[in-house]
């Protein structure tokens, strides 16, 4: 039983591990020549000791799970002393990017951010910073230093290196706000035919077997028994009972009701015992479920619908067509291309012909607006089709563009129209373009900032290093 409990935390342990490891990815376990080998590791070139201040840290660290875990043997001591050594990585990673950059934090910026951070008031409300031992001033006033280092080091990516053109911005302007019409070709991809989806019900049919049937719901037996025997002497009043009885107020108002159901639409309980049913106003025994005692009326007994019923078509459809996925999703790709093919050489007929599809037109409307018909009604295969905005951009009017892939199908437009915005409507905008070009920006350089921590640190630990220790 001990040996079971150790294991478990040693895993919720490790998953800590792993989730600290996660943010850069950059530990490497493999011993490297040439290094300092009494470095705890090596960062871009830049060996890290072991310190007291470092010590301070990972003391208090250990301390805080030593109060979770009381048997904190070697094996756990050693993955957070790794997770502890990673976290050290990535600071001095930063430090070394405001440096790159150029940042400065003021040891006057740090006092005040330790003093406005609330930490450190006694009981008197008196601040009391002063009182803390050395090691625990020094490790704080560093933590706070980085902290700031890392907030100015982002904002000055993010704010301070942003430099916008008139270029950019009349780009950035008629981009989202020119005005786009396109005749378009929809080739969806569960586009079956009536051959095919007939085969494969004759097949499946079966599954989708239905019955109508009312019931009344009670909590004990014997009420349920009682009900039972009576109604089978006079099943017309079998509404009476449910509205006396049935503890299901969703059907009482349908005189106990359930509608058109298919096997799987119920509990299995219940399914098994209506499904038995084969006349019109025969009645069941009681049916125990987790529900409670139903008392089953057969008002349609079991039948197979036909795929004429609108439901049922939908249904197999749908089913056939996730079954089918890749096939299906292959073919559709494949007529995309016809239609395309056909389409630049302006053989409408052919398309016509081979594949029943007639050209629509769209309305008018602006890059990342609801792309709507003729009647200014939203058109609903375009649904966050950003593939589609990014190719009326590039394409220039007449252009078709190959087949792309939308949600449930391709399309294989042909641009209309591209209607430019005004000069004046941009000077309207431009307070709001220079805001969102500045907001593109930004989030291009926080990511770009990412992307250097991340991919252009090398670090190494020495052979000697603890982080290389096994147990």
């Amino acid at each position: 039983m001990k040996k079971k409990t150790n294991t478990i935390i040693f895993y919720i342990v490790a998953v800590v591990v792993i989730l600290a490891f996660g943010v850069f990815g950059v530990i490497y376990f493999t011993p490297n020549a040439g290094v300092p080998s009494n470095a705890i590791v090596v960062v871009n070139g830049q060996p890290v000791y072991w310190t007291r201040e470092l010590g301070f840290s990972y003391n208090q660290i250990i301390e805080y799970w030593k109060q979770r875990i009381p048997d904190l043997n070697e094996q756990y001591q050693q993955l957070i002393f790794n997770s502890f050594i990673q976290q050290v990585v990535e600071d001095k990673i930063f430090e070394q990017a405001t440096l790159d950059y150029k940042i400065r934090v003021s040891n006057t910026r740090v006092n005040q951010k330790i003093k406005d951070s609330g930490m450190f008031y006694d009981e008197k409300g008196e601040f009391a910073f002063a009182k803390l031992s050395k090691d625990q001033q020094i490790y704080y006033f560093n933590k706070f230093k980085s902290d700031l280092s890392k907030e100015v080091l982002e904002n000055d990516l993010s704010f301070g290196s942003v430099f916008v053109t008139n270029f950019e911005l009349d780009k950035y302007y008629h981009i989202t706000h020119d005005l786009y019409k396109f005749e378009y070709f929809y080739i969806p991809i569960d586009k079956v035919s009536d051959e095919e989806l007939e085969k494969y019900y004759s097949s499946v049919k079966s599954n989708y077997e239905v019955m109508q049937a009312a019931h009344i719901l009670v909590k004990d037996l014997e009420t349920a028994q009682k009900i039972a025997i009576e109604l089978k002497q006079d099943p017309n009043k079998f509404i009476e009972y449910v509205l006396k009885y049935s503890i299901d107020e969703g059907s009482k108002t349908t005189g106990g009701d359930l509608g058109i159901f298919d096997r799987k639409t119920m509990v299995k309980e219940f399914s098994d015992a209506a499904f038995k049913l084969t006349k019109a106003g025969e009645v069941s025994d009681p049916v125990k479920s987790e529900y409670g005692y139903h008392i089953i009326k057969c008002i349609k007994p079991p039948y197979i619908p036909t795929l004429n019923d609108p439901k049922t078509r939908e249904k197999v459809l749908q089913d056939y067509t996730q079954i089918n996925e890749a096939v299906l999703l292959d073919k559709a790709k494949a007529n995309a291309q016809k239609v395309y093919d056909y389409y630049v050489k302006n053989d409408l007929k052919s398309i016509e012909k081979e594949f029943g599809f007639k050209p629509s037109k769209t309305g008018e409307f602006a890059y990342r607006q609801t792309i709507i018909d003729e009647n200014n009604t939203s058109i609903s295969e375009f649904s966050g089709a950003n593939d589609v905005y990014d190719q009326l951009v590039i394409l220039n009017i007449g252009a078709i563009s190959k087949p792309i892939k939308l949600d449930k199908g391709f399309v294989v437009l042909k641009v209309l129209e591209k209607n430019k915005g005004t000069k004046e409507l941009f000077e309207q905008k431009l307070t709001d373009v220079i805001r969102d070009v500045i907001g593109v920006f930004k989030y291009i350089l926080s990511n770009d900032l990412k992307v250097f921590l991340q991919n252009k640190s090398k670090v190494v630990y020495p052979k000697n290093s603890p982080v290389n220790a096994k147990y």
